[in-house]
């Protein structure tokens, strides 16, 4: 299933509310419109930012030191980005920033495995096996299309979507 996900890292920043002339710079971390904000814990005079650069404007070796440490937090989220994206991993704007920040985010809930078997087990011995081979046919077919399309790793429930069923429906279709 290819599914196009709109990924952007912005540096942006905000008054200190103890003196106006300074900013806190952050990161902002956008997935498919959903935004999360990280502090990168450096301060500025306002008028050094440059918002089109999106970095400091200045030659002092501070002021290289923070352009630095933006690059390298720019570089830092898009690598566990793609870390994320490779192991095909569920990806939104909290689970990237998670990922920066070393805070581990498991998936949360059964797997569409987990329910398949689940609903083998229930309905297998309440109907005859004439009613029972339309979900045994269902069900290989599930099976197959996941070993085919998500070898990466199991399908968790909250992964779901109407994308998914139509690729499921055309491979049914289709094989």
């Amino acid at each position: 299933m290819e599914k196009t996900i709109s990924v952007g890292i912005d540096f942006i920043i905000r008054k200190c509310k103890a003196d106006k002339n300074r900013a806190d710079i952050f990161a902002r971390i956008t997935v498919n419109g959903e935004r999360k904000e990280i502090s990168i814990k450096e301060q500025i005079n306002i008028k050094d930012w440059n918002s089109s650069r999106e970095s400091v404007s200045g030659k002092t070796t501070e002021i290289k030191a923070i352009n630095y440490v933006i690059e390298n937090t720019r570089f830092r989220i898009k690598e566990k980005y793609r870390a994320l994206e490779n192991s095909g991993a569920l990806i939104t704007a909290e689970i990237v920033k998670n990922a920066y920040l070393g805070i581990q985010n498991n998936q949360k809930g059964h797997t569409l495995s987990e329910l398949l078997e689940y609903y083998q087990k229930i309905w297998k011995f309440k109907l005859k096996p004439g009613g029972f081979k339309n979900y045994s046919t269902t069900i290989a077919y599930l099976q197959l299309f996941l070993q085919r399309h998500f070898s990466t790793g199991p399908i968790y429930l909250s992964q779901l979507n109407m994308q998914l069923a139509t690729d499921f429906e055309h491979f049914v279709r289709n094989n």
